[in-house]
């Protein structure tokens, strides 16, 4: 395997916040309540439409409160609040920095709903230290199906020899390594930053 050149960041768990159980559980102030509507709302076949572009918010709101009309008022108050779930990590933010001033290109490849996609565009600042961005709801289809990756490969012009995929999913990163990227999960900023000593990456310029 080559030493990287580009590094490749998921979103969700890894540069951003996305605990939806505890989210509902602040939210609803009912313990009960969020675990109904977790399973409801981001367990649902229609959660995984969103992140594939296939649905809208509205769409996918009335089809939960269609199937338990007693969540109503729940469904309808995550909506109203659910972008302030997403939060940046700024341990890993750092570590971005860290990454660009050794001369690696970082990339994004990320499952995320437009809405949510959009507010973080106009919201986060860490943008500009990526070369390019690739989002499953624009291409309507989302990690771990191997398209998503071979646009992310392909548009970019990228060796998936000289590419590292970082994702807290086990099956996404299974999803990077079936199609060639050589790619680690991701449990918290402490372990990245021992992986990417451990592969020369930290410590040591392009």
């Amino acid at each position: 395997m080559r030493q990287p050149r580009n590094i490749i960041f998921d979103l969700g768990n890894v540069l951003i916040t996305f605990d939806p159980l505890d989210f509902l559980t602040h939210l609803l102030n009912d313990g009960e309540k969020a675990r109904l509507c977790h399973s409801l709302i981001i367990q649902s076949p229609e959660w995984r439409e969103l992140d594939r572009g296939q649905i809208s918010v509205e769409q996918a709101k009335s089809i939960f409160i269609e199937r338990q009309p007693a969540l109503r008022e729940a469904v309808e108050l995550f909506f109203q609040h659910w972008l302030s779930m997403f939060q940046p990590i700024e341990e890993t933010v750092t570590l971005l920095d860290e990454l660009r001033a050794a001369g690696y290109r970082l990339y994004v490849l990320s499952n995320i709903i437009r809405e949510s996609y959009e507010d973080l565009r106009a919201r986060l600042t860490f943008w500009d230290r990526f070369e390019g961005v690739v989002v499953s709801y624009a291409l309507k289809t989302a990690k771990p199906e191997p398209a998503i990756y071979h646009y992310l490969l392909d548009h970019y012009h990228l060796n998936p020899n000289e590419c590292l995929f970082i994702d807290d999913m086990e099956p996404n990163v299974a999803g990077a390594l079936a199609v060639g990227i050589p790619a680690v999960r991701f449990h918290s900023v402490e372990d990245l930053r021992r992986i990417l000593r451990e592969r020369g990456i930290l410590g040591s310029a392009v």
